[in-house]
């Protein structure tokens, strides 16, 4: 993957990041430029599948750092959408609302 990336193998790239999904955000910035709803999309069902098996703060903050990734890519209202869901879905996990709420607040600053 990392051969096609340098290669500018765009399209030979995205169809290895389907393969393997959680390689979104390694080339997602690449990928996003010519085909942004696809990365979007890939990049929101890594995050649920995180958020799902995620039970300790460290890996809410992996997960929160994939966020940040998506509204990097461009992906705004949809990282804006999922930190919602994320908030509507998991009100008893604390940890994991600290810091989505510290991450929404960092990308209310980026925005401006």
């Amino acid at each position: 993957m990392d051969i096609l990336s340098r290669e500018e193998e765009i399209e030979l790239l995205l169809e290895k990041v389907r393969e393997y999904p959680s390689s979104v955000f390694t080339y997602g910035k690449q990928l996003s430029e010519k085909y942004p709803a696809e990365i979007y999309s890939i990049c929101l069902d890594v995050i649920r599948r995180e958020v799902a098996e995620a039970d300790n703060r460290i890996k809410y903050k992996q997960v929160c750092g994939n966020i940040k990734k998506l509204f990097e890519y461009g992906g705004l209202a949809e990282a804006e959408s999922v930190i919602e869901e994320l908030r509507e879905k998991y009100p008893r996990r604390p940890a994991m609302l600290d810091e989505l709420n510290s991450l929404s607040a960092k990308l209310a600053k980026k925005k401006k």
